[in-house]
C-alpha cells in the first residue's frame, strides 16, 4: 500500500511539472510578422522587428526554393544566389529567443527580374574569383581535386568528378581555392564552422586567408583558412 502511495506521489509531480513546462512554452510572446520587404538591386531590404534574436530568409525563383539563410541584419545581399535568368522574390520570419516565440512567415515581396545577361557576367565573375589568389597557396582542410566540373542547377553549384560522383560534407581544393560542400553537395558561401574552427568563404564560394572583412568587420585567417582568435 504504502508503495502505491509512492508511485501516485510521483506520477502527480510528474503531472504538474509538465504542466508547468507546458504553461510555460504557452506563455512565450509570439514576434510580429515582417513587414515592409523590398529589393535594392540584388539586396534584400525589410523592416526590423522589436525583439527578434535573427531572421530566417528563403529566396524564391516562382514557386521553388533556392536559397534559405540565417541573419541578424535586416538586408541580404543574393547577388551570387541567382541561379539563371528568371522572377525571384523572398520573404522573412523574425526567430525568437528565450521568452519570444519565432514569428509567422511575411507575405512574398515583390519579383525581381534577373536577366541572362546578369547571369552570364555573374558566372564570368565566378570563374575570375576561382583563378584569383583567394585562398592560393594555403594548406588548406581538405583534399585537392581538379579532375571533374562546376555544375549549376537550380539550388545552386555543386562541383562533378569525373566519375560522377560529388564531394558532400567536405573542403575541396579546385585549382588554387578551396570550397565547402554541404551534406546536400552543393557549394556553401559566408561562415563555415569544421572542426570546432571557424571558415569564411566570399560570394563566389572561396575561402578566404589573411585579412578579409565581413559585414564591416576585418578578421584575420591563418594560412589554412580558419578563423584566428
Amino acid at each position: 500500500m504504502k508503495m502505491k502511495k509512492i508511485a501516485v506521489l510521483i506520477m502527480s509531480c510528474a503531472l504538474m511539472a509538465g504542466s508547468l513546462i507546458t504553461a510555460h512554452a504557452e506563455t512565450k510572446e509570439k514576434l510580429p510578422t515582417v513587414s515592409d520587404l523590398w529589393w535594392e538591386d540584388q539586396v534584400a531590404h525589410w523592416e526590423e522587428v522589436d525583439d527578434a534574436y535573427k531572421y530566417e530568409v528563403v529566396l524564391y525563383r516562382n514557386s521553388s526554393k533556392v536559397k534559405t539563410v540565417e541573419t541578424k541584419n535586416t538586408k541580404y545581399n543574393f547577388g551570387n544566389s541567382f541561379t539563371k535568368a528568371d522572377s525571384y522574390r523572398f520573404r522573412v520570419r523574425a526567430l525568437g529567443k528565450r521568452e519570444f516565440a519565432d514569428g509567422a512567415w511575411s507575405s512574398y515581396s515583390e519579383e525581381i527580374d534577373i536577366s541572362q545577361t546578369y547571369i552570364n557576367n555573374l558566372e564570368e565573375e565566378r570563374e575570375k574569383n576561382r583563378a584569383s589568389s583567394v585562398g592560393k597557396g594555403a594548406s588548406g582542410p581538405g583534399e585537392t581535386q581538379n579532375d571533374g566540373e562546376w555544375i549549376s542547377d537550380q539550388n545552386g553549384w555543386w562541383f562533378k568528378y569525373a566519375d560522377g560522383s560529388y564531394p558532400s560534407n567536405a573542403w575541396v581544393q579546385v585549382k588554387d581555392a578551396w570550397y565547402f560542400f554541404g551534406s546536400d553537395g552543393y557549394m556553401k558561401t559566408g561562415w563555415i564552422e569544421w572542426k570546432n574552427k571557424k571558415y569564411y568563404c566570399d560570394a563566389s564560394g572561396a575561402m578566404v586567408t589573411g585579412t578579409y572583412t565581413v559585414e564591416g568587420t576585418a578578421y584575420n585567417f591563418a594560412g589554412d583558412g580558419s578563423l584566428m582568435q
